[in-house]
């Protein structure tokens, strides 16, 4: 299978033969959108400002989000920022709950 893509970074992908690897192209390509939209306060996944989503006490400085797509991401006061949860505090979440 032949396959190139021309990325706005410049990058050029040619033969790609291992199906693999094409999902973290993609994963790559698609990060720094979902990275400019968490900035701007925005849900990556529906584009939802995260301010209007749910928000609920956490640990310390911080408040898990919880926004109308089921995406969780946590808040951090100190820093005035949002990050995605990992799977950890996403677990510790829901047995606090």
């Amino acid at each position: 299978m032949q396959l190139k893509l021309l990325l706005s970074t410049g990058i050029s992908v040619t033969n790609v033969e291992n199906r693999d690897s094409l999902p973290i192209m993609i994963k790559r390509f698609i990060a720094p959108f979902q990275k400019v939209l968490l900035t701007k306060r925005l849900c990556p996944g529906c584009t939802m400002p995260l301010d209007k989503a749910d928000h609920y006490p956490f640990e310390g400085n911080e408040e898990m989000v919880v926004c109308k797509c089921k995406r969780m991401f946590i808040f951090d006061k100190m820093t005035n920022t949002y990050r995605r949860a990992t799977i950890r505090e996403a677990d510790l979440f829901s047995k606090k709950g």
